[in-house]
């Protein structure tokens, strides 16, 4: 086979396997680019915030919120829109299973600015719970704060659901915020269809962790 029939064969393959790989990737961006919506919700493991030694814990009596406990818990709270749409009339509810109540929490700290104090709001429910609202969290958008509980709960039971919107929950998570806001930046980078191939490409690690969500 001649020098010009092998150039010319290659030049086929070549520009053959450049269509494949650009229209490949067109796909993967047109998938990636459709509306996506996602909201995403870690809850941290309760922790203890009371300690009584056994030897001494029958002489005395612990009252939280005027009401006798064994003990008093703190849980963080992390709610963000890692999809790439608005996330319209955001209402979650938490409530504690068990012999527990919520006793408080603090004012929700929140990564942009609103114009109006009903953008966000927590309040309390009839069953014992609580609910977070807000009026929308555009993509990106996080709020996090933390709830105080009389005892520790057996379990916590979150209530969200939304017409088209994919719900990703993670309870008990037993992390650092370090560790915690870098899973919420993967989920936001996902959302994204260039990043996300980026780094796909050349980031063996964000590739394993996508790998490992995608099990």
């Amino acid at each position: 086979m001649s020098t010009e029939v092998i150039n010319g064969l290659f030049s086929i393959v070549g520009a053959v396997l450049g269509a494949l790989i650009t229209a490949l990737v067109a796909i993967i961006i047109h998938r990636k680019s459709r509306q996506r919506k996602e909201l995403t919700i870690y809850l941290s493991k309760p922790k203890r915030l009371v300690s009584v030694d056994d030897v001494i814990k029958d002489s005395i009596e612990i009252k939280v919120a005027g009401r006798k406990a064994e003990t008093a818990s703190h849980m963080d709270y992390y709610i963000a829109n890692t999809g790439n749409s608005v996330i319209d009339d955001v209402n979650i509810g938490v409530k504690t299973i068990g012999n527990t109540d919520i006793i408080g929490g603090n004012v929700p700290e929140k990564n942009f600015d609103s114009s109006d104090e009903l953008d966000l709001v927590v309040g309390w429910e009839n069953e014992g719970g609580i609910s977070i609202k807000a009026g929308y969290l555009n993509p990106g958008e996080k709020v996090s704060g933390y709830i105080l509980l009389a005892n520790i709960p057996d379990d916590v039971e979150v209530k969200y659901r939304a017409p088209g919107v994919k719900l990703v929950l993670k309870k008990n998570y037993d992390a650092s915020s370090e560790d915690l806001f870098y899973n919420l930046i993967i989920q936001m980078v996902k959302s994204n269809p260039l990043l996300d191939i980026y780094f796909r490409a050349f980031s063996r690690t964000y590739r394993e962790k996508r790998n490992n969500d995608e099990l």
